[in-house]
């Protein structure tokens, strides 16, 4: 083996005094050079020139999963209308439309003054589209009914009472097996609820109180009568209206009362709201003779 020239013959001072070489080194002055056959070069000492390289030494270290990253360009980055910020590479090929090839456009901006959608159209109804033959229903309805309507007025107006019992003013009328006698047909001053509190009515109607004398036994058919009020153009109105339901008044009958004497006539007050200030008089009829009524009056 021929010496490393670059390592001298023998250490100086080596081996130490006193010390014999290492078994299976050679001496100081060996011409072998060093380091001797086998042994390695120390740790961080080179290698000499004709040490081979190491199999795998350095290691060829693959690459490391998506590094470095190819990452492809942002969509819509940057902006057509921005440049590229300064020092801003932009990337090579990096298409100069917008959107990019591939990437589809994105939805246009409606803008603050977009004006709002016009409202539907409604469908015109019914009515709308038949108004004009509303007008003509009315003839046709008169002459479809007309005449029914006035053959129940005719059968009305003949079905009322029509033979009449009076007597003289504010004297006694025979009728329906007893008799009876107006005393009085005046205007009501003032008329209270059942707790006394006064009530009070439009001024459009009028409140009139007839007081009647009723002397009949009581299986006579006179204790079925009904009252009504007859103004000068011959309307009438019935005695206690639902409309004096809540007035204090009593309900007007020809039935004896039961703190009337047990014999000889009572008097019934009877109550009418009207429409008129001119009442005429007093109709009694009985449920059991519609043809027949009796006259009242009040005397003069």
């Amino acid at each position: 083996m021929n010496p490393d020239p670059r390592y001298p013959a023998g250490q100086p001072g080596y081996p130490p005094a006193g010390y014999p070489p290492a078994a299976g080194y050679p001496p100081p002055g060996n011409p072998g050079g060093y380091p001797p056959p086998g042994y390695p070069p120390p740790p961080g000492y080179p290698a000499p020139a004709q040490y081979p390289a190491q199999p795998g030494y350095p290691p060829q270290y693959p690459p490391q999963p998506g590094y470095p990253a190819q990452y492809p360009p942002q969509p819509g980055y940057p902006p057509p209308q921005y440049p590229p910020a300064p020092g801003y590479q932009q990337l090579p090929g990096y298409p100069a439309a917008y959107p990019p090839p591939g990437y589809p456009a994105p939805a246009p901006y409606p803008g603050p003054n977009l004006a709002p959608p016009a409202p539907a159209k409604r469908a015109r109804g019914w009515w709308r589209r038949n108004w004009w033959a509303v007008p003509l229903l009315v003839p046709l309805l008169v002459a479809a009914m007309g005449h029914d309507l006035i053959l129940g007025w005719d059968q009305w107006h003949v079905g009322g009472p029509t033979e009449v019992a009076s007597g003289q003013d504010g004297q006694w009328v025979p009728f329906a097996g007893g008799r009876l006698r107006l005393l009085s047909l005046d205007e009501a001053s003032e008329l209270t609820d059942f707790s006394g509190n006064p009530l009070t009515f439009p001024s459009t109607v009028d409140i009139w109180q007839a007081s009647v004398d009723v002397d009949a036994p009581d299986d006579s058919d006179l204790t079925l009568c009904m009252f009504e009020l007859q103004d000068d153009a011959g309307a009438v109105y019935s005695a206690n209206p639902s409309e004096l339901g809540d007035a204090d008044i009593g309900y007007a009958s020809c039935s004896r009362p039961f703190d009337a004497p047990e014999a000889g006539s009572f008097t019934v007050v009877a109550t009418f709201m009207t429409s008129t200030t001119h009442a005429k008089g007093v109709r009694v009829s009985i449920a059991t003779d519609p043809d027949h009524y009796a006259w009242l009056t009040p005397p003069r």
